[in-house]
């Protein structure tokens, strides 16, 4: 699963969560960000392929790259915002929030932002670990087969 496809499946899922939080507020322009969606997710897969040649290798050079990424990802955030146009769901979902709970819309952001990247934190660490001991069973599989093995070329010989 490439970045532009677990995009599209996010924004999905975060336009059904919009459309439970506003329930008759959900407007039917709303519907528009699936394909905005869609077409988001495959411009960053189709972005990552055009840059797959930027690999910073010095922490200076990567917080430089990140620094930029963020000032650039704020600008975009704050046009779509100002523009009032058809947000990707990431925004709009966060004014869905802002609306029915009248909270303050770069507060809620930053939240969710960060609750986003802590779960799939835990989430891609989860998946690591299930490896970790799919790996380990496989092993000791191994083992216990290796010395069934053992035991019987033994019981064979004797």
């Amino acid at each position: 699963m490439t970045l532009g496809n677990f995009t599209i499946i996010f924004s999905l899922l975060l336009i059904i969560l919009q459309i439970i939080i506003l329930r008759k507020n959900f407007k039917l322009e709303n519907i528009l960000q699936i394909p905005v969606s869609i077409v988001f997710g495959y411009f960053i897969d189709f972005t990552m392929y055009l840059l797959v040649w930027i690999n910073p290798q010095h922490y200076f050079i990567k917080l430089i790259a990140l620094i930029i990424g963020c000032i650039v990802l704020g600008f975009g955030v704050y046009i779509e915002i100002l523009a009032d146009v058809v947000m990707l769901p990431g925004e709009s979902f966060v004014r869905a929030i802002v609306q029915t709970w009248n909270t303050n819309f770069g507060t809620t952001k930053i939240i969710f932002n960060s609750s986003s990247h802590i779960c799939f934190q835990k989430i891609i660490k989860m998946r690591f670990l299930n490896l970790k001991l799919l790996l380990l069973l496989k092993l000791q599989t191994t083992k216990m087969l290796s010395l069934s093995a053992d035991n019987m070329a033994a019981a064979v010989m004797t």
